[in-house]
């Protein structure tokens, strides 16, 4: 009986050992790889999440904004207290993060719609003329240029190697998705899509992940840009894809958002939009939810995990601007000429701020602060000042 009641006893604490291990696992918050010294990268870090856990005061004003002169499409990045930005006349600026006061400017060789990169104190930018274009971060003096011929609508990401090196990974209306050694622009590979790539490839590991024109969502080696595979997303990709471990996110011109298993190369869900506008911006997610903007003048929330439609916003014209996840609220611009901060739990309005011309970029969250452009030729900053 003694023996019995012994074995009972050891089986009791091995569950309840199991349980609290099990329910310790299940409460770990979704983990996201961030880059602490600031928003150096569009959507913020190399997975393209668009999410920070910057916290945004509930009543903002406007900071500062500084006039360029030509319209603005690119996204700002902010590094080391400072933000950098193109302009369609293809002037770069670096500015100061707190006063907004120019800092050092350069003209580049063509039109820049795309963001800029900021790496190894590094500014990576591209032209639609086709030209890569390297400054140094802190003086803006040439460093090297590349010239890809055609069109450079995205941003370019990175990796650094175990050897020390650091690779830039950029696509181009050549085609290709290119490979680089940010030190001296010199290629390492290159991959043939035989359409535009628009947007900004995403890193997991050693993938890179990237949709396109021809209608496919690629998954590259790294090391050598072999394909591991692909998923037809059944229509042109002008977004950046958004992946975390083993799924990526993707929206098309269709009006089609994809939640793809990598390993498998399996569609997980596909959401619909209800009259099929595109999905022109790429989706921010967090451990739960995923937010997207549409042509439908809608962003919307969804599930990450079922892709079932919890809430959508309807602004006032189309939404090309891709959205920011900061801490519980959702921040982006649209068409309309508005720059808008949601409630991410029920998607209601908190604060909106009239910029009167079109915010077709991004926002930058950084420091309790969005920094964005409009084609009004603008750079606004917008934050919380104590009374």
């Amino acid at each position: 009986m003694k023996n019995r009641t012994i074995i009972v006893y050891l089986i009791l604490v091995t569950l309840f050992l199991f349980c609290s291990k099990s329910q310790k696992k299940e409460s770990v918050k979704y983990h996201f790889k961030l880059n602490k010294s600031g928003w150096t990268i569009f959507r913020g870090d190399q997975s393209l999440s668009g999410y920070t856990l910057t916290s945004m005061h509930e009543t903002l004003q406007r900071l500062w904004r500084f006039e360029t002169g030509s319209s603005i499409q690119s996204s700002a990045v902010v590094h080391n207290g400072k933000v950098f930005i193109g302009a369609a006349d293809g002037t770069v600026y670096a500015l100061n993060l707190n006063s907004g006061d120019l800092i050092w400017s350069h003209q580049m060789p063509g039109q820049i719609e795309a963001p800029p990169l900021i790496v190894n104190g590094i500014l990576i930018i591209g032209t639609i003329n086709g030209d890569l274009v390297a400054l140094a971060a802190d003086t803006g003096t040439l460093l090297w240029t590349r010239h890809f011929k055609r069109k450079i609508a995205g941003s370019a990401n990175w990796v650094k190697r175990s050897n020390g090196e650091t690779w830039i990974l950029f696509g181009c209306y050549d085609s290709k998705l290119h490979c680089l050694n940010v030190k001296d622009g010199k290629s390492i590979w290159q991959f043939d899509t035989k359409n535009f790539i628009n947007g900004t490839p995403a890193i997991q590991d050693s993938m890179v992940l990237f949709g396109g024109c021809d209608a496919y969502l690629h998954t590259l080696n790294i090391e050598d840009g072999k394909e591991i595979g692909k998923v037809d997303v059944q229509a042109y990709a002008a977004a950046s894809p958004v992946v975390h471990d083993t799924v990526a996110y993707l929206g098309n011109y269709e009006g089609q958002l994809f939640c793809i298993h990598l390993k498998n190369q399996s569609i997980i869900w596909k959401y619909e939009n209800e009259y099929g506008d595109a999905f022109f911006g790429s989706p921010a997610i967090n451990e739960d939810l995923i937010v997207i903007g549409s042509r439908e003048d809608q962003m919307t929330c969804l599930h990450r995990r079922t892709g079932m439609k919890l809430w959508s916003f309807m602004a006032h014209d189309d939404i090309d601007s891709s959205p920011v996840i900061a801490d519980d609220k959702v921040i982006f611009g649209s068409h309309d000429g508005r720059l808008y901060m949601l409630n991410l739990r029920d998607g209601k309005i908190i604060w909106s701020y009239d910029i009167g011309s079109v915010v077709s970029s991004s926002p930058a969250v950084m420091e309790e602060k969005i920094i964005i452009g409009a084609e009004d030729g603008n750079i606004y900053c917008f934050g919380h000042m104590e009374q």
